[in-house]
């Protein structure tokens, strides 16, 4: 194993390690990402709940209590296990997806851009959120495609993935496009009718099941009901993750949180500044790589960020009525640099030569190189 490959797997150790010491704190402290997955049907069908429905027969499965002591602390086992399992499949995923990844410095820059997996460093409150879930899936599709021999016959793995997933988080619906895109440049040169009648099916099926979230928000009453199980909980009724499925948060209340957050908070320059700062190794590299598609007996190339443009346009609900912007970064940032990968590795992806060389990245001198690891730390975490 040489250098590089030992460092990326440190790295990546060294984030698996963190966030799962930081599931344990949110296992006994109760934050706010232990409040979203907690969301269940006590109070009768309501968004996001699935999750919680599902820890909570683990829980009466192995438990039978809610919290347990860890030298006289309170603490939700069922939770730090489940949340740290899902955390770990997560990066052994990973770890697998970017084995045959060339780690290069332009790649290291690439994969270690702040709005990427360290992300959580900076962020702690986007540690374990249900987006992993989301990755997880996404990881798997590709295996799927990488490994069938009938490429076209993943799309029954988005009939049963996609629609559990709305349930455990409506706003998971705003990246069903990237899946498509995979799919469909998958199969590109045998694509058939019955491919597209199957995407069109899933798509309306996957509507289908965020309008029934979006009817069945939430209310005060499922509020009170999930609230009173998890009382342990401080503010649960009035300001929660929970709470946030009440009456009062309505679409007025929520601009005028956004509105807030745009002028007071200045995210009209803090997000855009550092989203060109973030994505700029992507979409930098990813700019000289093109795919092909046939329309009308021709080929016709198109670069890879018509990609990148197709998930902003698909996302860009999530920023006009929503304030997580980071976190809507975050999932576009990863989902786009494993698609990118994916797309390299397997071919349909096509490199547009140029002449220019970079000295920073190609060049053997120890001292550039320690350099570039520094700046790259950096780039990552500074």
């Amino acid at each position: 194993m040489n250098f590089k490959r030992a460092f990326f797997n440190f790295l990546l150790l060294g984030l698996l390690s963190y966030t799962t010491l930081s599931i344990f704190y949110s296992a006994v402290s109760f934050n706010w990402t232990f409040q979203d997955w907690n969301i269940n049907y006590d109070g009768g069908f309501v968004r996001r709940g699935l999750g919680g429905e599902i820890f909570l027969f683990i829980k009466n499965f192995f438990y039978g209590e809610d919290l347990q002591l860890y030298f006289g602390v309170p603490i939700n086992f069922t939770y730090f296990y489940m949340l740290s399992l899902i955390n770990f499949i997560f990066y052994i995923l990973l770890l697998n997806f970017f084995k045959n990844v060339n780690l290069n410095f332009k790649n290291f820059f690439i994969i270690f851009s702040p709005i990427s997996l360290p992300f959580v460093i900076y962020n702690t409150g986007a540690i374990a959120r249900k987006e992993i879930l989301l990755f997880i899936g996404f990881l798997i599709f590709i295996y799927i495609l990488r490994s069938f021999y009938k490429k076209r016959n993943s799309i029954v793995f988005l009939f049963f993935f996609f629609p559990l997933m709305i349930l455990i988080h409506e706003g998971m619906i705003f990246f069903i496009s990237i899946f498509v895109i995979l799919f469909f440049l998958s199969i590109k040169r045998n694509i058939k009718k019955a491919d597209i009648y199957l995407v069109s099916i899933f798509i309306l099926i996957s509507i289908f099941f965020f309008i029934i979230t979006i009817i069945n928000k939430g209310e005060t009453i499922h509020v009170l009901s999930i609230c009173q199980n998890l009382d342990y909980i401080k503010n649960c009724r009035t300001f929660s993750a929970i709470s946030m499925l009440s009456d009062d948060q309505t679409l007025i209340s929520t601009f005028n949180l956004l509105w807030e957050r745009i002028f007071s908070n200045k995210y009209l320059i803090y997000y855009p500044l550092i989203s060109i700062l973030a994505f700029y190794p992507l979409c930098k590299y990813s700019s000289k790589y093109f795919f092909e598609i046939s329309f009308k007996n021709e080929e016709i190339k198109i670069n890879f960020l018509f990609i990148v443009l197709i998930l902003f346009l698909n996302t860009l609900p999530l920023y006009i009525f929503t304030f997580d912007w980071g976190r809507w970064l975050n999932i576009t940032y990863i989902l786009l640099t494993l698609t990118f990968y994916f797309l390299k590795d397997s071919g349909v992806l096509i490199y547009k030569k140029t002449h220019e060389k970079n000295i920073y990245f190609e060049n053997n001198n120890f001292l550039k190189k320690f350099l570039l690891i520094f700046i790259m730390l950096f780039y990552s975490l500074g």
